[in-house]
């Protein structure tokens, strides 16, 4: 398996109630304030694991997800720039992926082009869902769109699905975008999306969530 890239996921274990989906904890952070913080340990873990690749010879981009109020920080620019400092790596080593629901507020569209600029890389998530605009993609210093999970997991029985992940992949590529399929489950849908022209893969088919120690020793073994 070739691994192109490495999304950090954020998780909470609890003692009392287990695991906690980020569908919960995220919102919930984001209404307390508490998002900024967290915002800001993710961004250095994304960092500190893109240097550990480097350090063992195995370079590739490290994803990490933004929420809309990290984006409306005016310090954020400052606050990315500074856990690529302090780990000692490049930000071409961080892709920044954000959904189209950051893009609701234009104040945001300068820092996207200063932090693609800055050399982030620049991931459009969750394509085709929520405030999805074609203008987004044309007006935006995207490198990467990843189609919606929802469209992946109904290709096979839905026409009509099928139709909007090869309409996508067309707009996609005519502009020289890399495009990635979110959610790929099965090997039926892994196949249909390579004969269409996917460009990358996510899914539990390829790998499920795990820890950042079990992955790294998972990449030295391959």
């Amino acid at each position: 398996m070739l691994f192109r890239s490495a999304e950090l996921l954020v998780r909470w274990s609890t003692r009392d109630f287990g695991v906690v989906s980020p569908a919960e904890f995220i919102p919930m952070a984001e209404q307390t304030g508490a998002i900024e913080l967290l915002g800001r340990q993710a961004l250095h873990s994304a960092a500190r694991l893109a240097a550990e690749l480097r350090e063992r010879g195995r370079s590739m981009p490290v994803a990490v997800n933004l929420s809309p109020k990290q984006l409306l920080n005016t310090s954020f620019e400052r606050i990315a720039l500074h856990a690529c400092q302090r780990h000692g790596i490049e930000p071409s080593a961080l892709e920044l992926e954000l959904t189209e629901s950051a893009l609701a507020d234009p104040s945001v569209y300068p820092l996207l082009a200063r932090l693609r600029r800055s050399g982030f890389g620049l991931a459009l998530d969750d394509f085709g869902t929520g405030y999805s605009s074609l203008s987004h993609l044309l007006n935006l210093p995207f490198q990467k769109v990843k189609i919606d999970r929802a469209f992946v997991r109904e290709a096979l029985q839905n026409p009509k699905s099928l139709v909007v992940i090869r309409g996508t992949l067309d707009i996609c590529h005519g502009l020289g975008l890399t495009t990635v399929a979110e959610g790929v489950e099965t090997e039926e849908q892994f196949a249909l999306l390579s004969d269409l022209g996917v460009d990358e893969f996510q899914g539990f088919l390829l790998s499920r969530p795990i820890p950042q120690d079990d992955w790294l020793n998972q990449l030295s073994a391959a």
